[in-house]
């Protein structure tokens, strides 16, 4: 197990793949047609090519080479169930569906399953399994236990008006899943935290999004690249 330290923070490398060329494909799931929705899907996509196209991912490449993700683009997917509540099994079923029907690349027709699916679900919809605004995680299909994807359901605050929460935790996530896909762990902080985890009350904006923070080990600091 590697180690760097420089300042109080570790990141200890605990040997697992990470996503070196990530691609992020944003799946709408629910009526996300509804033109009264605000923030917008138009809105949500726009804040996202935002903060991709910026430097903000740039000192990810610390952490074992990871390069800058890239936008790979969106789609809705209205057809399959989204529950008031819904669990872990409903999202990756929802990513499946979208594979199948061609609608998304499949994460298997890249070299070590290098796309992360980020769903977000339309207001008033969000997880029985987790108890935070965001999370990403791993799933199968099909045989293949390297799919990753991420939730976004920040809707609690001002009713899903402001999208910054989404911003805030689309950015923090990504970064994440980049360092951390799994199944196996890869850069995990000293209590067991992603890179992300201990700079999530640091802000700023980077190319007109607010985002969070992530851990740096070069600069033993939380950073936030412009």
């Amino acid at each position: 197990m590697n180690e760097t330290a420089t300042g109080t923070h570790t990141i200890r490398d605990k040997g697992g793949r990470v996503l070196t060329n990530a691609k992020v494909q944003l799946i709408f799931w629910g009526d996300w047609n509804n033109s009264s929705l605000n923030p917008s899907k138009d809105k949500i996509v726009a804040a996202t090519q935002n903060i991709i196209n910026s430097n903000y991912y740039s000192k990810l490449s610390q952490y074992r080479g990871v390069q800058k993700p890239t936008y790979l683009g969106s789609v809705i997917n209205n057809i399959s169930p989204l529950p008031t509540t819904f669990e872990d099994s409903d999202i990756t079923e929802a990513i499946g569906h979208s594979i199948k029907e061609g609608s998304v690349p499949d994460f298997r027709s890249f070299s070590n399953g290098e796309i992360i699916y980020i769903v977000i679900p339309t207001p008033g919809h969000e997880s029985t399994d987790r108890d935070n605004d965001a999370f990403h995680a791993n799933f199968k299909y099909k045989g293949n236990d390297k799919g990753v994807y991420a939730v976004l359901y920040s809707w609690e605050d001002d009713e899903g008006k402001d999208i910054e929460p989404i911003t805030r935790a689309l950015a923090h996530e990504i970064a994440e899943a980049c360092t951390n896909p799994g199944p196996k762990a890869a850069f995990i902080g000293p209590d067991d935290e992603e890179i992300a985890d201990s700079c999530e009350d640091i802000s700023d904006t980077v190319n007109g999004v607010i985002v969070e923070g992530y851990w740096s080990d070069l600069d033993g600091d939380c950073v936030i690249p412009k």
